[in-house]
């Protein structure tokens, strides 16, 4: 640090997210943008080394030996944090690919994890076609910003335990190396203080239609972003969207009724899940509806915890017909405008 610098803190950094209308146009630095409530995080550059072996007269690398590149990189960066009614269905959106919205308020949002993928690539307009996110960790110094362009999630997990809000934590990679000289100057707007999603407001926990008490919720959603050709400027030039691996792990008090899931376990039979608050017709309703198969080694299990627990953990599935491993309802009164364009 030069003596003329002032240092900085964690705390004066701040995180913000704005949807992309256009593969490969990031959101300008003069444009609004969506400021999250969210812990430090750091960007992983994905910058690429060469070792190279040459004979140079002596018997240690020499500068020309290694190189250092940025072409066909992913950079990445995982946000973390409390649920926000006003900024998680961005992150559901960027993993799941697949929306509706209703046309009227609370504007219920319909998440399901795509089959395949978005044309990423006919993205013309904010819409339920595909999402694309440019990610910006401003600093506190004027045009020393990094923006990521062309952001999806390669994972996104939420996490919900008694006592507790809804927690997410999200992996967006980006398409082409990191802007590391942006100088953000548009409209940041907050997220809103306190819109979180509270564990004892949840209303209903039903697996296969029995009602329980839940003591931890997760599902753990991941898939690999592969590269897809080039685009002439050093960047590859489309995302695939492949080996989706969607997980769950529901623990609830365990009462005669819990019974059931251990011959669902040991009968090779799906089960389906419901946590929820409210339905989808209130400001700040928020739903889960799952299906899926039990692991093997741990797939229903007693916890031997103050009060007895069942635990169940498997592997979101398709039915192989019309049921959808997940789908994700968020109700959050602002109209994102997501309809096909």
């Amino acid at each position: 640090m030069s003596i003329t610098s002032v240092p900085q803190t964690p705390n004066e950094f701040r995180y913000g997210i704005a949807q992309q209308i256009a593969l490969g146009t990031a959101i300008a630095d003069d444009a609004a943008f969506v400021e999250l409530d969210c812990e430090q995080a750091e960007v992983n550059y994905g910058v690429k080394q060469l070792d190279t072996t040459s004979s140079h007269g002596y018997r240690y690398k020499t500068d020309n030996d290694i190189i250092t590149h940025q072409y066909g990189v992913s950079p990445s960066v995982t946000l973390s944090g409390i649920a926000n009614h006003n900024s998680i269905d961005y992150f559901s959106y960027a993993f799941c690919q697949s929306v509706t919205e209703a046309v009227a308020t609370p504007y219920l949002k319909t998440f399901i994890v795509h089959a395949s993928q978005p044309n990423f690539s006919d993205i013309s307009a904010v819409s339920s076609a595909g999402q694309l996110l440019t990610v910006v960790l401003r600093d506190p110094e004027a045009s020393k910003s990094v923006k990521l362009t062309d952001c999806v999630a390669k994972s996104l997990t939420y996490t919900w335990s008694q006592g507790e809000p809804l927690r997410y934590s999200v992996e967006l990679v980006s398409r082409a190396a990191a802007s590391f000289s942006s100088n953000p100057s548009g409209t940041w707007t907050k997220v809103t203080s306190g819109d979180f999603f509270y564990f004892e407001d949840l209303d209903t926990v039903q697996i296969d239609s029995t009602d329980f008490h839940l003591t931890e919720f997760e599902l753990s959603l991941s898939q690999d972003v592969a590269p897809i050709g080039q685009d002439g400027s050093g960047n590859f030039a489309d995302y695939g969207l492949v080996n989706k691996q969607l997980g769950f792990k529901i623990k609830v008090v365990k009462d005669a009724d819990w019974e059931a899931n251990l011959t669902a376990w040991t009968t090779n039979t799906a089960i389906v899940g419901d946590v929820k608050i409210g339905t989808g017709t209130v400001d700040g309703d928020i739903t889960f509806d799952f299906r899926g198969k039990m692991n093997a080694e741990t797939g229903a299990q007693k916890v031997y915890d103050d009060l007895v627990s069942g635990e169940l953990n498997g592997i979101l599935t398709h039915d192989g017909t019309s049921a959808v491993p997940l789908t994700i309802g968020i109700a959050n009164a602002v109209d994102r405008t997501w309809v096909t364009a």
